[in-house]
């Protein structure tokens, strides 16, 4: 169900990633400062690593607090998916340089265990260090318009009519060292792909804009 092609080009390396629930990646992925990483939950590890990713500044973590019972082989038409009343908690690592701000987007695949529920999605984040009791937050997170949401069919055969796929983007400044992304409610969790990118210095962004348009003109 789960494929991720990975091609690295642009200047130093680039990343472009192609999910089968990957529905609306960012324009912006493989650009210098861009990272992106994804969980397809394939089994009942509750610290599971990426099934992809590239992240030059580290390693992502995550962690799932299910409910019971808690992980499900097959469920909906989905392969490897939690039960959550819990959370979902994915730790992504920035560079160290406190650029402008950086733009954050999550992609998720997910199901409303009563019909009712919906994803609470938020994002913690901190100026310096790895440690949230002693280093400063951040509270300048903003949501970027409301959450997109595309009801099933998610383009996944056989998947039911139980699945939504749901992107949502928030803007931080100034860009932190690390941020948490906490996923609550009570709902089945089948998929997870995080994008980010550090936004630079003003003189930095055409740069970036020329390589978006290079980019761009290769899919076409």
């Amino acid at each position: 169900m789960k494929k991720l092609l990975l091609a690295t080009a642009l200047v130093a390396v680039v990343c472009s990633c192609a999910y089968a629930l990957d529905i609306a990646p960012p324009t912006w992925r493989g650009l210098p400062g861009s990272t992106v990483q994804a969980w397809e939950f394939g089994t009942s590890d509750r610290t599971p690593a990426p099934d992809e990713m590239y992240n030059p500044y580290g390693y992502p973590d995550l962690t799932v607090y299910p409910t019971s019972p808690a992980w499900e082989d097959m469920w909906g038409g989905f392969q490897g998916v939690w039960h959550l009343s819990g959370a979902i908690v994915a730790q992504i690592p920035n560079g160290p340089i406190q650029n402008p701000y950086k733009l954050i987007q999550i992609q998720l695949t997910w199901a409303s265990q009563d019909g009712e529920s919906v994803p609470c999605v938020s994002i913690e984040a901190w100026l310096a260090g790895m440690d949230p009791e002693e280093d400063p937050s951040i509270s300048g997170i903003i949501p970027r318009g409301e959450a997109s949401i595309q009801l099933a069919p998610t383009g996944v055969s056989g998947a039911g009519e139980y699945w939504y796929h749901t992107t949502y983007l928030f803007e931080v400044r100034p860009n932190p060292i690390v941020e948490y992304v906490t996923i609550g409610s009570a709902v089945w969790v089948d998929e997870l792909v995080i994008d980010t990118i550090c936004i630079p210095e003003p003189a930095t962004v055409g740069l970036l804009c020329v390589g978006a348009l290079g980019m761009l003109r290769k899919r076409k």
